[in-house]
């Protein structure tokens, strides 16, 4: 009678561990897909104007993000080009302005990715990254540590026509800027 028991408390066991590790794993799943926005992450750009560094940020933003394990892991992002800031008021007023960011035309950027890829440490992201009406494939590693996701990246805004009529060739305000991206997954 023991030993029939013992067999089935092995068995209760062996079924209770099972279960646990069900819902485990099930929550890690779930956990690999997040809507992220300005409240608590940041998207920001630097540069140099003049060579001095400059940074700012975008104040409104959205992001949702599919992360692998999942299938048709995607990152689509949305930002607000008329809320970019710098703290600076002369280039605050400047990025609005039809050679920058042209918002009147082109309000809105956006980021789609194409494929994402687990590497060591994060996520290999590839997508188009579209502004001023302008799309481009982008490419950048995406740091995972805990609940933040962190990259950063350099896009050439030649590419994209920001600032190409005052100054196309760089003299006054880099050419590669950089992109940096510092997200909580809370």
């Amino acid at each position: 009678m023991i030993k029939g028991f013992e067999s089935k408390v092995t068995k209760i066991k062996s079924l209770g561990l099972f279960m646990l590790l069900f819902i485990a794993s099930a929550s890690v799943f779930a956990l690999q897909s997040y809507e992220v926005d300005s409240k608590g992450s940041k998207v920001g750009f630097s540069g140099t104007h003049l060579g001095m560094q400059f940074y700012g940020e975008f104040e409104t933003w959205q992001a949702k993000l599919v992360l692998p394990p999942q299938s048709n892991p995607s990152i689509t992002a949305t930002f607000d080009l008329t809320k970019a800031k710098t703290g600076d008021f002369i280039y605050d007023s400047t990025l609005v302005e039809g050679d920058w960011f042209d918002v009147e035309k082109h309000p809105q950027g956006s980021f789609v990715s194409d494929v994402i890829e687990v590497v060591e440490g994060g996520y290999k992201v590839s997508g188009k990254l579209t502004l001023r009406g302008v799309a481009k494939i982008q490419s950048f590693i995406l740091t995972q540590s805990g609940n933040k996701l962190t990259a950063e990246f350099p896009i050439n805004r030649l590419e994209y026509g920001i600032g190409l009529d005052s100054d196309p060739k760089g003299e006054w305000v880099s050419k590669d800027i950089t992109m940096r991206l510092d997200l909580s997954l809370d």
